[in-house]
């Protein structure tokens, strides 16, 4: 009697591991992919220009990435049912999703709590997630059409793509704004940026190339800074427009533990170079 009850089960789970399969191929391709990208980019940065406390870091990194995961998945299971007009049942996109996103967390965590977290958290991630896209394969709607049904379907990546880019707005004004809006933005959003302003002014090789330091701005490039105050999770990256009476130059630095650029990567004239900022110095936080 239960052989009864559970053959009907394992056949229609057998029948929609292709689309759980390809769902969660899909989803860590595009975590995978954007995670690649960000950490090799020069030119586009999540969560950038923005100053956040060491514990609201890694939960606003969860938030992208469960939010670049829905997109993947979504988008798979969305498509495998346009391919598959015949089927009177189809899987339903947003339960996938859903499904995906809670077993790729579960997996994750439950992959980091156990005698498992030296394997690559993608193994985590992976099985959890088809393990979830296959519990929300359950949930089945049967084909609708009309305005109505084309729009709730297409609002969904539409809702996830707004949020994404909420996540990423941060108030800045902009690398086309004027260099003073740009650098009063600064002095606002990044508590220690007096600091590093002072060691950019007082850079004599800096100023060697610029004279003396008049403005200094936030640019195109990393600016960000994870702020923990006394300890070793305080750390961050500047890129500033440094603008002097002889002429402008963009300086780079990365920094931990306090807010100082001892060395700088200085960009001038197309000609980029490694300079001492001797004069840099160790101030604690307050």
């Amino acid at each position: 009697m239960s052989l009864r009850i559970v053959a009907p089960f394992v056949r229609k789970r057998l029948r929609d591991l292709p689309v759980a399969l390809v769902s969660t191929l899909s989803g860590l391709f595009v975590l995978y992919g954007t995670a690649h990208w960000h950490s090799h980019s020069h030119d586009f940065y999540f969560l950038n220009y923005r100053e956040e406390g060491l514990v609201v870091w890694p939960c606003l990194w969860l938030v992208v990435y469960a939010l670049l995961h829905s997109l993947g998945v979504y988008g798979s299971a969305w498509l495998f049912g346009q391919l598959c007009p015949r089927r009177t049942l189809v899987v339903e996109p947003a339960s996938l999703m859903v499904g995906g996103v809670i077993g790729g967390i579960a997996g994750l965590m439950t992959q980091l709590i156990s005698d498992f977290a030296f394997i690559s958290p993608w193994i985590g991630i992976g099985v959890g997630s088809l393990l979830g896209i296959q519990l929300g394969c359950l949930a089945k709607r049967r084909r609708t059409s009309g305005h109505v049904a084309t729009l709730r379907r297409a609002a969904i990546p539409v809702v996830l793509v707004f949020f994404l880019c909420l996540l990423n707005y941060s108030g800045f004004p902009g690398v086309n704004a004027p260099a003073q809006s740009r650098q009063q933005w600064a002095y606002t959003e990044f508590t220690d940026y007096k600091y590093a302003v002072s060691d950019i002014q007082n850079c004599e090789p800096i100023k060697a190339i610029v004279g003396n330091v008049k403005i200094i701005a936030p640019t195109w490039g990393k600016n960000m800074t994870v702020r923990d105050p006394g300890t070793l999770g305080h750390r961050g990256e500047f890129t500033l427009e440094v603008i002097g009476d002889k002429g402008t130059g963009i300086a780079n630095a990365r920094f931990h533990i306090f807010t100082s650029l001892y060395k700088v990567k200085f960009t001038d004239e197309d000609k980029t170079e490694i300079l001492t900022c001797d004069n840099a110095v160790q101030i604690p936080l307050h």
